[in-house]
């Protein structure tokens, strides 16, 4: 099984954590040969840009330092 890393915003009224993008494995690679093993945020426009919540559906506008990345393994050992 095969686990993706994705780029995460959390929405400011419900605190909800929702995906932005999935992280391709070529860039994780490419991070790997990074000496400091950092991986390349996705560009934002410098005002910001604007996501709906999916869980709320309240939408709010996000900055590119507001992005984390999470690893859905932990998803999956949440399951039951």
């Amino acid at each position: 099984m095969a686990f993706m890393l994705s780029w995460m915003l959390k929405c400011p009224k419900c605190s909800r954590n929702f995906t932005h993008t999935k992280i391709e494995p070529s860039i994780i690679e490419e991070a790997r040969r990074d000496p400091f093993g950092i991986l390349p945020k996705p560009t934002f426009a410098l005002d910001g840009e604007n996501y709906t919540c999916p869980g709320c559906k309240t939408e709010s506008v996000f900055q590119r330092q507001q992005l984390f990345y999470h690893d859905d393994i932990y998803d999956v050992a949440l399951r039951p």
